[in-house]
């Protein structure tokens, strides 16, 4: 059976990376000896802006991708998946498409670990999104946070109310193991605050030997004009700032932090799927994710996850990753 995951765009952040992971992780485990392939997304969103005009530009608007070639339109596909946070009315317009192509070829579309993107929460775009849904009518539908599964799966089939693939992780990639543990700090979209500070904040102590990492999940950041000056030398100046297009070199990292303070979501997914603690700085629909698996407190406090309940919740989910793909095989 070839299964493809349709993921990428890592080079625009690179936590897409620990979602396909995940993801293809699940399906190994789920269907032992399956071909599960990785084709990209980031074609059509490159394509789509750098062939726009100046008044797409000016506008905000997108390009069309009808000269676009997905890389497993040629492939005979028995499963097409699609993971993460991706579900929104630009999304589907501009990879609705190659879902579609996939499903008009023969293939069983599953989206798995798929919330609302954050645009969508706000915008009213659920009825849309939904309608689309079902229209497509995908083998399988699991969702990664409560309010995506609660307004979404009604009327389509096999629906699983799941978790975010990027728990996985720990599963797939056993880390380097480091000589002492580190504190890691990612902040991509607003100032650090002080390490210690936060610490004596939750009666936790600093470690006054302690190495600082800061990671970055993309290379460049759009900052705001009036951001620039500030977020600039923060971004690439600080000490220890760390850059990479290999995202194992990234969970090394976090796998290692024995604490991480971030403003992105998957650097606290990454760290807390380990063993270790996290707290998110960000105020973000992305985070419902979280709520999911008990850590609503994650924005005021430092959380952590406890390892029997988030296995049994990974058990639970090959489980039914399983039992919808035991369809395919039977067909």
């Amino acid at each position: 059976m070839v299964i493809s995951h349709h993921g990428g765009g890592w080079i625009t952040n690179i936590g897409n990376a620990f979602i396909d992971m995940g993801s293809k992780y699940v399906f190994s485990k789920a269907l032992d000896g399956a071909h599960n392939h990785l084709s990209g997304s980031f074609g059509r969103f490159a394509s789509a802006r750098m062939r726009r005009g100046i008044t797409d530009i000016i506008s905000g608007k997108l390009a069309t991708t009808e000269n676009v070639f997905d890389s497993f339109s040629g492939a005979d596909i028995d499963v097409f998946v699609r993971p993460g946070a991706i579900l929104s009315r630009d999304w589907i317009e501009l990879h609705g498409e190659a879902v579609e192509l996939a499903k008009k070829k023969g293939a069983d579309i599953i989206f798995h670990g798929v919330g609302l993107k954050k645009e969508a929460y706000r915008n009213g775009e659920v009825e849309s999104i939904k309608r689309w849904l079902q229209k497509l009518n995908p083998l399988a539908f699991i969702t990664r946070d409560e309010f995506t599964f609660e307004n979404l799966s009604s009327g389509l089939r096999n629906t699983y109310n799941g978790i975010d693939a990027g728990f996985f992780v720990s599963n797939a990639y056993e880390p380097l193991e480091y000589e002492e543990e580190v504190l890691a700090l990612n902040f991509d979209k607003m100032s650090e605050p002080a390490p210690r500070d936060v610490l004596d904040k939750h009666d936790r102590e600093y470690k006054n030997d302690i190495e600082i990492v800061r990671p970055h999940h993309t290379v460049w950041f759009p900052f705001k004009i009036s951001e620039i000056y500030r977020m600039y030398k923060q971004y690439y100046f600080k000490e220890n700032i760390f850059f990479s297009d290999i995202p194992k070199e990234y969970i090394d990292i976090y796998s290692n932090s024995y604490i991480t303070f971030s403003d992105r979501v998957h650097a606290c997914v990454l760290t807390l799927a380990y063993g270790g603690e996290a707290r998110l700085f960000f105020d973000t629909d992305r985070s419902l994710l979280f709520d999911r698996v008990g850590l609503s407190s994650i924005s005021d406090e430092l959380v952590s996850l406890s390892y029997e309940k988030i296995e049994k919740e990974k058990r639970k989910q090959i489980d039914f990753v399983e039992s919808v793909l035991s369809e395919v095989v039977v067909n």
